[in-house]
């Protein structure tokens, strides 16, 4: 009986072919695998609000979506009418930039419409950084890369902060943690409709 490709082994064609169904394994496996939600515990009122840049109440009055990442993520710019400041700029209007949730934590999905507490940070856009994967180095974008110009300062809000939706337990025992604001730009009432 003759081998083919002499000797028994496989050829090339054979290989990539063989290589080819273990990244289709690979990806399926992949694809199979459980999603894990973003598990992280926001500090005590006191530390969230010294780690935040900002710290104010307000009424999201206009979701503008932008370009998506370069993973398809949709990202937001969220423009708020201020009631109160606790920490920040003294505005009536501050703008956050938000996206999709997801399982990395960032993101905290802001509705049109709807009153909220809200700690943001100061985040800059950057290229993006590297990291070393299998002894190379890969290149991860910005989150935030290709929706704003690098060097771009701006107000970001997390899932692990203590930004919550008004009317809540978790938002209204923040308020009273927070103690009184700084300023009071409008009254939380005349923004909330109640």
């Amino acid at each position: 009986m003759r081998r083919p490709h002499g000797g028994g082994s496989l050829s090339s064609c054979a290989r990539s072919s063989n290589r080819l169904g273990t990244h289709v394994a690979l990806i399926a496996f992949l694809s199979l695998s459980p999603v894990y939600a973003c598990d992280c515990k926001a500090p005590p009122v006191p530390e969230a609000a010294r780690q935040a840049s900002a710290v104010f109440t307000g009424k999201v009055v206009e979701r503008r979506e932008l370009a998506p990442s370069e993973f398809g993520r949709r990202r937001y710019q969220i423009r708020f009418s201020v009631a109160e400041i606790w920490k920040g700029a003294d505005s009536k209007e501050l703008t956050v930039y938000d996206q999709n949730p997801a399982g990395d934590c960032g993101g905290w999905g802001f509705e049109l419409g709807k009153d909220y507490v809200v700690f943001a940070r100061s985040y800059k856009v950057t290229k993006g950084f590297t990291i070393r994967v299998e002894g190379r180095d890969v290149e991860w974008p910005d989150r935030w890369k290709g929706a704003l110009p690098i060097g771009r300062q701006m107000l970001i809000s997390e899932q692990c902060t203590r930004t919550a939706g008004l009317g809540t337990g978790a938002a209204n025992q923040t308020i009273q943690l927070l103690g009184k604001a700084r300023r009071t730009v409008t009254r939380r009432q005349d923004i909330s409709g109640r």
